[in-house]
């Protein structure tokens, strides 16, 4: 069975979308990006609440606990 693809909501200029990037690279997990500006119901949906973590039916947005958000997802190991 394979894992749901994490899916990263953001958009350029977004300094906390960079940080949570980063952070999800430095931890070596698979992720597609999606820049919300270029959709205006994502705009209007996740506007103000990026960087948005969409992995299957959850969604997590921002603030984020990064001390907690590996656990968050089910990808400790």
């Amino acid at each position: 069975m394979t894992a749901p693809l994490l899916i990263l909501y953001g958009t350029d200029g977004c300094h906390l979308c960079d940080t949570m990037e980063d952070f999800l690279k430095a931890h070596e997990i698979a992720f597609h990006y999606v820049d919300i500006a270029s959709n205006d119901a994502l705009t209007e949906e996740f506007g103000w609440v990026i960087p948005v973590l969409k992995y299957g039916d959850h969604c997590l947005t921002a603030p984020h606990n990064y001390d907690t958000l590996l656990d968050q997802l089910n990808l400790k190991g």
